[in-house]
């Protein structure tokens, strides 16, 4: 025998010895002082690949010792016997209960053989057991044994499950377990109070505000509640006949828990500005609810150990992601990294031991779930402290609207009197040019009276804009839709804009379509500020050559549509497409250096483009730098019938000789010019006065006499709104008949408009008068 043989011949018999020398298992002895004590210590194990062999083939095979503190396997065996021999040493008999503490255990079997090798006891439990066959009907794992005095009885246990082989196996006098029993079922019910207040608390919130991130912790809470309520036993005993739904039920809820705590936390922690992550993490909620949803169906058993994996990767994930928003400056984050952080601790703990088998898992489940009640209150206070700040904020907010709107009011109200106080003097100007054209016969004065009226046009029109543009930022322009008569607004324009050409001896081209519709449906004025604002462009940036307006016409597809082309074309500056970028802009024009050589506030093409959206109408521009600009605006004009000449303007049917008009106004200016007006219109009888008192006066003590009163709102003594507040009262409590009343004012604002129709206004005529206007509400005031 060479040396190598003797060797290791040596170290076989010396292993041999090592084996004999081994310590055999002791009898638990349940003597006088017993009370409870953990069975793992004193059991041998044998694992069944098979899952077949019964309890007389393993008596006669070999067990082997398991010392450890408990039985804890991971998700390596599919079935295992467990053995142990109990030793009765008291003078009477002892009641005994058997119990495990870990409730995720698929079926767990008790044989009790006594000495002669009888069996004398089989009893049954397990989550995938009816809880009606369960020998005690108890939250845990528990088979009563009783042990008569002096006698000894082996007991054998076969548990099976396709979760993690997890037994925390003690046996305890009866009275023992029943007293700790209670004093669990009190700390976990403890645990349940804590979970069932936070859900009544924030569902109760949930109901007032239908917040979102209320109703995601609501989930979780309630998911998680269940999960444990489920993990413990406690619900088993709710659907006694129907095992299958714990096995369902356990990881429906885990992965509906997990879901949950995912798009909270997106909530919670804003993740709605990381547009990538925000998908994220609801894609990955959404694979974790359809797990929860079709796991039962789904074949083997890698679904308990994946399920912990997930929920291992989720914690971290969370905690991550939370450490990472602080980092950022989120002071919320703070508290939610605390409340994770103490779940991270425990949790992964508890499911890195359970998926390894490492004893001592008992002790921490409780930890765990002391744990999650602990996060959950720190998570409610994470959402009260945002619900302050965000109601924190929304009272900043609410604070810097009103501002805001007190600022936008002053602003409007200064706009308005701004107004005011410049179409007072312009009615003037305006008015005098009306009255003076066509009857100078001189054409030197003929052109001044036409620079007159053109500047104060241009006047005219910039005010309209200006207050245009602030009813469009406060979102309080209306158009309006009213017939008028297309041709006759494209010549007023045109004329106006050809006589400026002129003076910058340029040529004007006016181009319309033979098939032009006559009377179109629309906002008069608005139209014409647009084509003003685009002629006076053009004629402002050219220099030299032409400028041109084309109007074509296309029949729509809808009956009475016109769609109407404008084209104003200029062989002017021209713009590069940067510029052209800037052009709609308002206060902008495309270069600084134009504003120096051309003026302007670069506000009348913006306030165009926006009365062009409002009118759900395309504004373009094509332009090239050096040789010109072409402006199109693409409108759709219903057709309408011509209206019935009772309501049409002009001067064509002269007026009731015998029509007499009160006139109240206190400006001096203003007076002159109306009456001036009437006089050129036909007016023969016509009266002033500068009051509101003296109109009143005068209205009803000559009440019979006025066919019409033309009235301004804002005078000394009483203003007229006031005036027709009190003559509409008079009327009505003496019954007399109505007295047709117009505005006459330089407030234009929608607002004061229906100021003036709530006094008792029939109509409205703003400052400056318009001759042919003027004539129509002589003619119809009511129907104006």
């Amino acid at each position: 025998m060479t040396r190598i043989s003797r060797t290791i011949l040596h170290c076989l018999l010396l292993l041999s010895t090592l084996l004999v020398m081994l310590p055999a298992r002791a009898d638990l002895v349940i003597g006088d002082g017993y009370t409870s004590g953990k069975l793992a210590p004193h059991t041998d194990r044998l694992c069944d690949p098979s899952g077949r062999l019964t309890l007389d083939a393993v008596r006669r095979l070999a067990f082997q010792p398991d010392r450890q503190p408990e039985i804890s396997l991971g998700f390596r065996q599919p079935a295992c016997w467990f053995h142990t021999r109990l030793s009765n040493r008291r003078a009477d008999g002892a009641d005994l209960i058997l119990s495990s503490d870990f409730n995720i255990i698929d079926r767990l079997e008790m044989y009790v053989v006594g000495p002669d090798g009888r069996l004398l006891d089989r009893q049954l439990s397990g989550d995938a057991v009816a809880y009606d066959v369960r020998s005690l009907k108890t939250r845990t794992l528990a088979f009563p044994l009783t042990l008569p005095a002096g006698e000894s009885r082996d007991i054998y246990l076969r548990a099976e499950t396709t979760s993690t082989l997890y037994l925390p196996l003690r046996l305890s006098d009866s009275r023992v377990f029943l007293e700790t029993a209670m004093f669990t079922d009190a700390v976990i019910g403890l645990f349940y109070g804590i979970a069932l207040g936070l859900l009544f608390y924030h569902l109760v919130l949930w109901l007032m505000n239908r917040d979102r991130m209320q109703a995601w912790y609501l989930s979780y809470v309630f998911f998680t509640f269940c999960f444990f309520s489920m993990e413990q036993g406690s619900l088993f005993r709710f659907w006694p006949h129907a095992p299958a739904w714990n096995n369902a039920f356990l990881y429906t809820a885990s992965f509906l828990m997990l879901a949950t705590a995912l798009m909270f936390s997106r909530r919670y922690l804003g993740t709605a500005e990381y547009p990538r992550l925000h998908r994220g993490l609801a894609a990955i909620a959404a694979i974790f609810t359809l797990l929860a949803v079709i796991h039962p169906w789904l074949a083997g058993g890698w679904i308990a150990p994946f399920n912990s994996v997930c929920a291992l990767a989720t914690i971290s994930g969370v905690m991550l992601l939370g450490v990472l928003r602080w980092q950022q400056g989120r002071a919320e984050a703070r508290l939610f990294l605390i409340a994770w952080g103490l779940l991270l601790l425990t949790g992964s703990i508890f499911i890195v031991m359970l998926n390894l088998g490492i004893p001592g898992i008992s002790s921490l489940i409780l930890c765990a779930q002391a744990a999650f009640a602990a996060q959950q209150i720190l998570l409610s206070i994470g959402l009260a402290q945002q619900v302050r700040l965000l109601e924190a904020r929304n009272a900043a907010q609410e604070q810097e609207n009103r501002s805001a709107k007190a600022e936008s009011a002053a602003k409007s109200e200064f706009l308005a009197r701004m107004s005011h106080e410049i179409r007072t003097p312009l009615n003037a100007m305006l008015g005098v040019s009306q009255l003076m054209i066509g009857r100078e016969h001189d054409p030197a004065r003929q052109e001044q009276l036409d620079i007159l009226r053109s500047s104060g046009e241009q006047l005219l029109n910039i005010v309209n804009d200006i207050l245009d543009y602030s009813k469009i930022t406060a979102g309080k322009l209306e158009l309006e839709r009213l017939p008028f008569h297309l041709p006759s607004l494209l010549k007023e324009t045109a004329d106006l804009f050809a006589m400026q050409a002129r003076q910058k001896e340029l040529a004007f081209h006016t181009r319309y379509d033979p098939a032009l519709p006559e009377w179109v449906l629309g906002d008069p004025t608005r139209f014409r500020q647009i084509l003003f604002n685009l002629l006076g462009n053009a004629v402002k940036f050219t220099e030299s050559g032409q400028v041109s307006l084309t109007v074509e016409w296309f029949q729509d597809q809808e009956p009475r549509q016109a769609l109407c082309r404008f084209l104003i074309e200029d062989t002017g500056i021209g713009m590069s497409p940067e510029e052209i970028s800037r052009l709609f802009t308002s206060f902008r024009q495309a270069d600084a250096s134009i504003t120096r050589r051309y003026g302007g506030a670069g506000l009348g093409l913006a306030i165009s483009k926006q009365l062009a959206d409002l009118m759900q109408a395309q504004l373009e521009v094509k332009s090239t730098p050096g040789k010109g600009s072409v402006f199109v605006l693409n409108l759709t004009l219903p057709v309408v019938p011509e209206p019935a000449p009772s309501s049409r303007s002009g001067l064509a049917a002269g007026l009731p000789e015998d029509l007499c008009v009160l006139v109240c106004e206190d400006n001096t200016v203003n007076r002159t010019i109306i009456s001036a007006m009437l006089t050129r219109l036909g007016v023969r009888r016509f009266e002033l006065c500068t009051n509101g008192s003296d109109a009143l006066t005068l209205m009803t003590e000559r009440h019979n006499e006025w066919d019409l009163v033309l009235m301004d709102c804002e005078m000394p003594v009483m203003d007229g709104l006031s005036a027709v507040r009190a003559l509409r009262k008079w009327e009505r409590e003496l019954d007399r008949p109505h007295l047709p009343v117009v505005a006459l004012t330089a407030h234009v604002m929608p607002e004061y408009r229906q100021r003036c129709r709530d006094a008792g206004m029939d109509s409205y005529l703003a400052k400056p008068v318009v001759l042919m206007e003027l004539e129509r509400h002589l003619r119809h005031p009511v129907d104006s």
